[in-house]
């Protein structure tokens, strides 16, 4: 957890610069909903009826937990993405898309996260992961 908001707090200091997403107009500091991280987080960690979810499906937890969840006052899109992609890395994959298309992707779910459950997050990540 303190890696996730240690990298939040990289992400939004690179937003101010234009770095990540081209959209971006400036954004505040700080956690608005710890509880929503902390969730986020036991769900990737424990089996689900006893069955150990894959990478793909941990992934997406990730990302939709941070996006959807409003973790931080601002900066929840991205953050999820880098999060999300620096795990895949961690583990042997990279989340390569198109940028263009994972500011839509991440940005579509934040405004109605209803229409992305975890599987259709996962089927994001798997069309735009690679192994290395």
């Amino acid at each position: 957890m303190n890696n996730t908001l240690a990298i939040h707090e990289l992400v939004l200091d690179a937003k101010h610069y234009s770095i990540l997403f081209q959209n971006y107009t400036g954004g505040e500091k700080g956690i608005q909903n710890l509880s929503n991280l902390v969730s986020t987080i036991n769900q990737m960690q424990y089996p689900v009826f006893g069955i150990e979810q894959d990478l793909f499906t941990k992934s997406a937890i990730l990302m939709r937990g941070i996006n959807c969840g409003h973790v931080f006052v601002d900066g929840n899109k991205c953050t999820a993405y880098i999060v999300t992609r620096i795990f895949l890395l961690c583990n042997g994959y990279e989340l390569a898309p198109n940028i263009d298309e994972a500011e839509a992707f991440v940005t579509a779910m934040a405004i109605n996260c209803s229409k992305y459950p975890i599987k259709r997050v996962r089927g994001w990540i798997l069309r735009n992961t690679r192994k290395f």
